[in-house]
């Protein structure tokens, strides 16, 4: 199996996890340009990180690659679901307490919940 078409996906996802990022940061009114630089940093530890395995890659029995960049295009998958309870999409609960798992040691993901709609009741 090609790791070409594993690495796209995990490079698309990135993109969409910063652009998600910056507009959860947005809304939280904690845009900071030292958490994009941290955070710029990241995906670029992380991409040089595969092409280091892609190099080693050829030297082993089993498609090391692909299995790098799988793991890290989860990775990015589980930080877009964060941004987007961030943003104040609904995440079932199941979803984002095995998120909160996935998590382990971080710091606990800030959930934005919904506010119901104020119908005047009451006045």
């Amino acid at each position: 199996m090609s790791a070409l078409p594993v690495v796209v996906v995990m490079i698309v996802l990135g993109v969409i996890d910063i652009a998600m990022g910056v507009l959860a940061a947005y809304l939280d009114k904690s845009v900071s340009s030292q958490k994009m630089r941290e955070g710029f940093a990241q995906k670029a530890a992380l991409l040089l990180s595969l092409v280091g395995v892609a190099v080693v890659d050829p030297l082993v029995a089993f498609p090391l690659t692909v299995g790098f960049a799988t793991g890290f295009a989860l990775s990015q998958l589980v930080s877009i679901v964060e941004n987007a309870g961030r943003l104040g999409v609904d995440i079932p609960k199941d979803m984002f307490d095995r998120l909160v798992k996935l998590r382990g040691e971080k710091a606990p993901i800030k959930h934005r919940r919904k506010k119901p709609p104020d119908l005047g009741e009451g006045k």
